[in-house]
């Protein structure tokens, strides 16, 4: 399927999904791809440490992605020594990229977590437990409740009234309806369904 010539080649605008992992990211990765639009998920790592690496330079935090992509879906780094959501730079984004879409791509907190728990089997959370050096599960999800209340709040204001940021729940009945509505492209709903949700994932 061809897509508006404003998308193609390095012309803006870019499109940043600004929630977090285990909130329909691969969903939205699909949906994009299939109508066209070069989209990144990821990167096993190397696109949030490319966007630190571009901060401490001072150049674009997209430069070396922004050419050949579009979109930019699931911006988390978790390794053995550190974890950073990139979704935290959308002042950057915005800043580097101005004219570009921001979505904020949301679920029930209670299902993040439970699903968040049992990604990859288990391994981001115990990824989290020794980084943070807890000893009890509760103890990550209260911190991963609180970086998300806290996330939705900053982003919340900073966007609000913008034309080019829309919230979405991923339980919707209509997240390509919303997402048409903000990005001026109809994407056919049967593109859109659940990625690699986690087993018994609510």
């Amino acid at each position: 399927m061809s897509f508006p010539l404003a998308w193609r080649g390095v012309t803006e605008p870019h499109i940043f999904v600004i929630g977090f992992n285990k909130t329909a990211t691969r969903a939205f990765t699909k949906l994009f791809r299939r109508h066209g639009i070069p989209t990144m998920h990821w990167g096993n790592n190397r696109l949030v440490s490319r966007m630190l690496l571009n901060l401490k330079r001072g150049d674009k935090i997209l430069s070396g992605y922004d050419r050949w992509y579009r979109a930019f879906t699931d911006l988390t780094l978790v390794s053995q020594e550190c974890r950073v959501e990139g979704n935290r730079f959308f002042p950057e984004m915005d800043r580097d990229y101005p004219g570009s879409f921001f979505i904020l791509n949301n679920r029930n907190t209670d299902d993040w977590i439970a699903s968040r728990m049992k990604h990859a089997d288990g391994r981001l959370l115990r990824r989290q437990m020794a980084l943070s050096r807890f000893s009890d599960q509760a103890e990550a999800a209260a911190l991963w409740r609180k970086e998300k209340e806290a996330h939705e709040e900053q982003v919340r204001a900073y966007f609000a009234g913008n034309p080019r940021f829309a919230e979405v729940d991923i339980d919707s009945p209509d997240v390509p309806g919303q997402l048409s509505k903000l990005l001026g492209i109809e994407f056919n709903p049967k593109h859109w369904a659940r990625v690699g949700a986690t087993p018994n994932d609510a």
